[in-house]
């Protein structure tokens, strides 16, 4: 299971998704989707988002690739296709289509059908009722083991105009609570964001830390600080674009 978060708030335009970027469980059992990239990046102004069988998932780009030429791509045709795959893998692979021109816009592919929509969600209907309610304020966060302390460093987005956005590091901070919370386990690894930034769509950088739990008592000195892994309790993740755009947006 999954879970994908997209948000159209004029001029701004998200999409979160999570992801374990390496799969735990490499068996026709494992989860398909655990280690993958949910948001895929077709050119500067267009992504496809998916949940479901990697099967249609795979069927759909395969489809979409030969339309795809430098940065350009019909979206009507992006959008035939996954309407199409949605459909054959009897809806229950679904796809949300982010688009920049002529607008800012979000269609998704739920039910047989594609809307546009405002706000839209795929994958685990509890992780995003969780999300909704970590967001709101209506669910409280699960307290942190003791000893433990969170660093993070996110770059906001930052469209033309350079219009600021609130709802961008509160809808981050839901998500990544959601990744992180144990009540959730159909979720979990790290969030993978994407956002319209500076007139394109891109993979949001950020840094994240989460320091091992603790006890001091048991400790000898002199000693290691125990680092941990993501199971228990302790991790540091940085996601980055690629050298050129990295260097691009340096300028």
């Amino acid at each position: 299971m999954t879970l994908v978060v997209g948000r159209l708030e004029p001029p701004h335009l998200f999409v979160f998704s999570d992801s374990h970027l390496t799969e735990r469980y490499r068996t026709s059992l494992g989860n398909q989707l655990e280690g993958v990239v949910k948001t895929r990046i077709l050119t500067d102004t267009l992504s496809v988002s998916f949940a479901g069988n990697m099967h249609w998932v795979e069927k759909a780009f395969q489809r979409i690739e030969p339309h795809v030429s430098g940065q350009s791509v019909d979206p009507g045709t992006v959008a035939d296709i996954l309407l199409a795959e949605h459909v054959n893998s009897d809806r229950k692979t679904e796809f949300v289509l982010a688009s920049l021109l002529p607008s800012p816009g979000l269609m998704e592919f739920k039910n047989g059908n594609a809307n546009a929509v405002q706000h839209t969600w795929l994958g685990s209907f509890h992780a995003f009722s969780t999300f909704q309610g970590l967001m709101t304020g209506a669910i409280t966060p699960m307290t942190r083991p003791v000893n433990t302390a969170a660093l993070g460093v996110v770059r906001m987005p930052e469209p033309d105009g350079a219009v600021s956005s609130e709802a961008y590091p509160r809808l981050l901070n839901a998500m990544q609570q959601v990744v992180e919370d144990s009540r959730v386990p159909e979720v979990g690894g790290f969030v993978v964001p994407v956002a319209a930034h500076k007139g394109r769509l891109t993979y949001m950088d950020y840094a994240t830390v989460l320091s091992h739990p603790i006890n001091w008592e048991e400790m000898k000195l002199p000693a290691t600080v125990p680092f941990g892994t993501a199971e228990q309790g302790g991790y540091a993740f940085a996601l980055m674009n690629d050298r050129i755009s990295s260097r691009v947006l340096k300028k």
